[in-house]
């Protein structure tokens, strides 16, 4: 039998050139946050070994802490809390093992060899307080699921990833109940890292996990810990003080990455993900310098990086000059912007989009007029608006997360209210973003008029 002709042809050749060629960048899921684990987190020793500790009541038969975690955008904090536990588990499954082993060994001590005898003594000493917990976690981005029962259902999808429970059609007692089973039945103990906990829809999930040991939940030992993480300090002032007493978070508070630290971390990813000689020691330095003096983010960096890289090897350059490093970081501001808004829930679009209409006429907005339009745009889209005490919790939120800024003023009757804005840095990249979603564009002709706005 001959073999096969694949038909390429000259234009699939042409569009797909650089298939081949090396260029500078070789491993570009070095440069992710969320695809790479590096091996070392440099510049957060003191913030792992704050999280390791919180863990500390698990090796003394109890249960964990729930921990808040906040910092400014970029600074670690996922990145440490996701370290820890994965630290934390294979430890916990090594120990596992080690006892298994010195189980076998001492169901036979008295014909085991000298060597095994020394194995059996050197096992010991490793497993100073054996634990016996089935721990597992995983990460949850309340921007993506915010709803209780999208928590639920994300939990019992993660324990039993052939679940046959419905995303939607049954009651929330029936999503916890279904959770609380199935961490009966697998003997486990869950850590739930809730990243950007202020796009959170509602805080009775908090409330549920941290009582449900006192409430009688679960057959055994097992439990439910939140390590929350926010951009912002002032996320406790939105929760109930019942959920605060209850729930009993130990706070850290990261501070951002410094000119050094960003160095080092750029220097570390750059060694597995250029070509050799392909950035020099000067640029390296000024990218970092660039990145410490505007809130050290090194999500943000590590995005110009690879844009400045691929740059580069567009215009056929074999190395990264300072020039595109500049280049990169204007065009990776404008796209964050963009992207940042993109991810949002739908509703907190419609609110950004509400804001935005009235600046086409004023610098702010109250924000009764806010929720005003709100409303209107949500029925031209035929989606059912939420209460007026969910949508100031919402703006509270944008407003915490830098999406809008406000000021409190004093109204004609003696109160107060909130003058909201976009920054107006922001404004173009918000609207062209709003404008652009599929959901959203049949509202950009649509002004409607408010009295009093």
């Amino acid at each position: 039998m001959s073999p096969k002709v694949y038909d390429v042809t000259d234009s699939q050749n042409k569009i797909f050139n650089y298939v081949g060629k090396r260029g500078i960048v070789v491993r570009a899921d070095v440069l992710s946050p969320d695809e790479y684990m590096p091996p070392v987190l440099i510049g957060r020793d003191d913030q792992i070994g704050e999280l390791a500790y919180m863990m500390r009541p698990l090796f003394l038969h109890g249960a964990p802490n729930n921990g808040l975690i906040f910092g400014s955008p970029g600074c670690g904090k996922t990145a440490t809390s996701k370290y820890v536990l994965t630290n934390l588990t294979n430890k916990l499954e090594n120990d596992r093992q080690i006892l298994m082993r010195l189980e076998q060994l001492g169901s036979n001590i008295k014909s085991i060899s000298e060597d095994e005898l020394k194995e059996l003594e050197y096992l010991k000493s490793l497993v100073v307080v054996p634990v016996n917990i089935n721990l597992d976690w995983t990460c949850i981005s309340c921007k993506e699921i915010y709803t209780t029962m999208g928590i639920l259902f994300k939990l019992i999808q993660h324990l039993d990833p052939n679940t046959q429970i419905k995303r939607s059609g049954y009651s929330i007692d029936y999503y916890y109940d279904a959770l609380f089973l199935l961490m009966n039945q697998q003997n486990k103990s869950l850590v739930v890292i809730l990243d950007e906990i202020d796009f959170l829809k509602s805080y009775d999930v908090l409330y549920t996990f941290s009582r449900a040991i006192s409430s009688g939940k679960f057959n055994g030992r097992q439990f439910i810990r939140i390590i929350g993480i926010s951009n912002s300090r002032k996320f406790e002032e939105k929760l109930d003080p019942r959920i605060l007493s209850s729930i009993g978070f130990k706070k850290f508070r990261f501070p951002s990455y410094n000119t050094d630290d960003i160095y080092h971390i750029l220097k570390d990813r750059i060694k597995l993900a250029f070509t050799p000689g392909s950035i020099d020691d000067e640029t390296i330095i000024q990218c970092a310098k660039d990145s410490a003096n505007t809130g050290g983010d090194v999500r943000k960096v590590l995005n110009v990086l690879q844009t400045a890289a691929e740059t580069a090897d567009v215009e056929g350059s074999e190395t990264i000059t300072i020039q595109h490093i500049k280049d990169a970081e204007e065009k990776v501001q404008d796209n964050d912007v963009i992207n940042a808004v993109l991810v949002l829930p739908l509703h907190h679009r419609i609110i950004l989009m509400s804001i935005a209409k009235f600046m086409k006429q004023t610098d702010s907005v109250s924000t009764g007029d806010i929720t005003t339009m709100y409303e209107m745009l949500c029925r031209q889209i035929n989606q059912k608006p939420s209460i007026r005490q969910t949508v100031s919790e919402w703006i509270t939120s944008l407003d915490m997360q830098g999406y809008i800024q406000s000021t409190k003023i004093k109204t004609k009757t003696g109160g107060k209210t909130r003058m909201i804005s976009i920054p107006k840095v922001c404004l173009e990249q918000t609207e062209q973003a709003l404008y652009g979603d599929y959901q959203l564009e049949e509202l950009k002709e649509y002004f409607p008029v408010i009295k009093g706005g």
